[in-house]
């Protein structure tokens, strides 16, 4: 089984807090790749902690971004109204 990789805390910057529902799970530094599992849970965490873009915190992970992304045109395209389109049978021709 695999594990994520950590970084040490004492190394990453300080930023002013963001209000955010939960913390984003930890991961391998943005320099680093991630294994498949990995970005799975990446990806899993932003679709089930999905918030607004003023409200993301700019140190959580790439992955999360894109996947938050994604989600936002998928909630957009379902936003979006489906145009109708009238449907009329030909008339037939007396033979």
């Amino acid at each position: 089984m695999s594990t994520l990789t950590l970084h040490d805390p004492s190394t990453a910057p300080v930023a002013a807090p963001v209000a955010a529902p939960v913390a984003a799970p930890e991961a391998a530094p943005v320099t680093g790749s991630l294994d498949a599992i990995a970005e799975l849970k990446l990806r899993r965490w932003a679709r089930e902690h999905h918030v607004p873009v003023a409200e993301r915190d700019p140190l959580w992970h790439p992955v999360v971004w894109q996947e938050m992304a994604v989600r936002d045109r998928e909630r957009a395209a379902l936003a979006a109204p489906t145009p109708t389109v009238a449907y009329r049978r030909p008339l037939r021709r007396a033979a």
